[in-house]
């Protein structure tokens, strides 16, 4: 398996919720546990990815034309979440801007009240 570096996007299977808004399906995440943790854990923390638009987006959510992405897509932050590494399919590209890096830093933040 490639390496697992945080802002990398891969494709992932993440479990179904059904009649839930988690996020599920075969979908493309963003890695955003550390680059260093995820060399020696077995999990690693990822945000999922949507491409459908909407009407009044959170502050939590960012959206992305990221490398390897097709469409735009919306980061979901609010709905960070861990997943076993052998449910990572294969690596399609990056979050290669600072300022979509930082912004989703601060979706992130926001989410856990770590921002007034």
């Amino acid at each position: 398996m490639d390496a697992l570096n945080q802002f990398d996007i891969w494709f992932a299977r993440l479990p179904m919720n059904v009649g839930s808004h988690v996020q599920g399906g075969t979908r493309p995440v963003i890695i955003f546990s550390n680059t260093e943790a995820n060399r020696n854990s077995p999990i690693v923390s990822v945000v999922p990815l949507t491409s459908k638009p909407r009407k009044h987006p959170f502050p939590t959510h960012v959206l992305l034309f990221a490398d390897g992405l097709t469409t735009r897509s919306r980061a979901l932050c609010e709905q960070l979440t861990t997943i076993d590494r052998s449910q990572l399919i294969r690596r399609v590209g990056t979050v290669s801007s600072d300022r979509d890096r930082a912004a989703l830093n601060r979706a992130v933040a926001t989410q856990f009240g770590l921002v007034a």
